[in-house]
């Protein structure tokens, strides 16, 4: 098979589990039930990983148009938007520092390292522009959702830990299954 073909099927396959997976959200913080944790960043780290920062960030994108064909949006599609840009920034930054060394150091450092800039994006594009459309759509105040800020840095470490920890244990051996086929 075509190595550009078998790289894309690889990313289907690993875009349909992310959708999957980010079908089993759930809120962590009751006082903000739109922060919803997932493990669904996992297989598109594994794809910048195993398949290159391209077909990971393809990942992400794709995993959030299936959830909404499968699922819908409950927040005009608002939240759908914070989700890719988050999560295109966390398996982007990870998956390029990866490549430079494809080691277990730059694994860790990359992961790391995107693991912060996620936070650090995702408070700014909150701040900045989720936060300002939720309340131009639903007339929240908009001081009370940037009141949650807070919130939102906390669970976006804890998202990007949830999601590294596993990437981090499990890359090489799905690398060795993804290369096999």
């Amino acid at each position: 098979m075509n190595k550009n073909l078998s790289a894309l099927v690889k990313a289907a396959m690993l875009a349909a589990m992310s959708a999957v997976l980010m079908l089993f959200e759930f809120p962590i913080f009751p006082t903000a039930g739109f922060l919803k944790l997932s493990l669904s960043d996992f297989p598109a780290l594994i794809a910048g990983f195993v398949l290159g920062p391209l077909y990971g960030g393809l990942v992400v994108i794709i995993k959030v148009a299936v959830f909404l064909v499968a699922k819908g949006s409950d927040s005009g599609y608002v939240g759908e938007l914070s989700k890719a840009i988050i999560g295109l920034s966390f398996v982007l930054t990870s998956s390029l520092i990866f490549l430079a060394g494809k080691s277990n150091r730059s694994a860790l450092i990359g992961l790391i390292a995107g693991m912060l800039l996620m936070t650090a994006v995702g408070a700014l594009s909150n701040y900045y522009v989720i936060f300002p459309l939720y309340s131009g759509l639903y007339g929240m105040d908009l001081q009370v959702l940037r009141a949650s800020m807070p919130f939102v840095l906390l669970f976006n470490i804890i998202s990007g830990t949830v999601n590294a920890l596993p990437t981090f244990f499990v890359y090489r051996r799905t690398e060795r299954l993804l290369k096999r086929f």
